[in-house]
């Protein structure tokens, strides 16, 4: 609960962005309708306009969001670090983990569609079984919960379509 409560902090800063120039441009939504659903809307307003200005500002929106995950896989560590810390209290552990990223590279609204491509995730677990070489000292992660330090050992395989 707490994770999909962060989760939803970063969509909203994603989202307030969007009502804020939908508004300067005059782009037409429905403030009433849930925050998942008025995300959708909101892209789709952009991605269909034809406006030269709106057109603009949603690529750089877009270009911005690539940029994050680009150098999310650069340096994994702070993502990785970022989990750990804002799991939920109530579901809290301090065990090893490997995590599974999925971005939709495409739509990155549509990326937890990806849990149903078995075969691409077949093969990128395979691959990473297969060529990533375990150094333990590369996996240890130093976070904090609660103003409790923990180590855990962790990495993250991401899966990008």
């Amino acid at each position: 609960m707490e994770n999909e409560r962060k989760k939803r902090k970063l969509t909203i800063k994603e989202l307030s962005e969007l009502k804020k120039t939908a508004k300067i441009f005059n782009l037409p939504f429905d403030q009433n309708r849930p925050d998942d659903e008025l995300l959708i809307d909101l892209i789709t307003a952009f991605t269909e306009s034809s406006q030269q200005n709106v057109k603009d500002f949603y690529d750089n929106f877009v270009k911005i969001r690539r940029d994050i995950i680009n150098e999310t896989l650069k340096q994994p560590r702070e993502l990785l670090r970022w989990l750990y810390e804002n799991q939920g209290s109530q579901r809290f552990d301090a065990s090893n983990r490997l995590f599974l990223v999925l971005v939709d590279t495409n739509s990155l609204e549509d990326s937890w569609k990806l849990k149903r491509d078995f075969t691409l995730l077949k093969s990128k677990i395979d691959e990473y079984l297969n060529t990533r070489s375990f150094k333990k000292d590369d996996l240890l992660l130093n976070w904090t919960f609660n103003n409790n330090q923990y180590q855990s050992y962790a990495d993250v395989l991401f899966v990008l379509k």
